[in-house]
């Protein structure tokens, strides 16, 4: 495992599966990053656009044509473990947003084993698969599908479930409850409680 200290202030993430698909997952994120006052660079990767938000798309991640310290994977699971295997040399720091691993039973099961791997050789960091994300209120980044930019304080809140999560953001907005992270951990293929702890 790497250090953490570029997943969780990076300076630069690529959105892997940024999308013009308003209320899509791919949007959400996309604007979410862009738009809600994170300071670093911001590149989108999807090839079936040119321009995303009115920002040049690559097609992959290897165009961008220099290192980056997050990349956010939105793209359907098949499609994952490639995407990560050869940008491995670029990024390693993802969160993977996409859900069909574990959670759906035996040909999810081989998926996720088939990444953990990848991880281990390569040295990756992944949080994920099949969560929501992660915000961090003082750096305004929103890394997440998640709405709105919580106030930043003191409190980390770490989640399995992405749902719960959104919930507690929305007690915490009428309660006056401030963050200094929320992280959704999903299906912990290796950043768990413990590793984030």
């Amino acid at each position: 495992m790497q250090k953490l200290d570029a997943f969780f202030n990076p300076r630069s993430i690529a959105v892997v599966g940024a999308s013009n698909d308003e209320g899509g997952v791919g949007n959400v994120i996309a604007k979410n990053i862009k738009n809600l006052g994170y300071r670093g660079k911001v590149f989108f990767i999807n090839p079936k656009h040119a321009e995303i938000l009115g920002q040049k798309c690559y097609a992959e991640l290897k165009e961008i044509g220099e290192k980056i310290d997050l990349a956010v994977i939105v793209i359907p699971a098949k499609f994952v473990n490639r995407v990560i295997q050869e940008s491995s040399r670029l990024v390693k720091n993802y969160v993977i947003i996409s859900a069909g691993f574990s959670e759906i039973g035996a040909e999810g099961e081989k998926r996720e084993e088939e990444l953990k791997k990848i991880v281990q050789t390569e040295n990756l960091n992944i949080l994920g698969p099949n969560c929501l994300g992660f915000i961090i209120p003082s750096l305004k980044l929103n890394a997440s599908f998640a709405g709105g930019m919580p106030e930043a304080g003191n409190i980390s809140f770490v989640s399995q479930s992405g749902a719960l999560a959104v919930a507690i953001m929305d007690i915490a907005k009428s309660e006056e409850i401030k963050f200094s992270n929320i992280i959704s951990i999903g299906n912990k293929a290796q950043l768990d409680e413990s590793e984030l702890l």
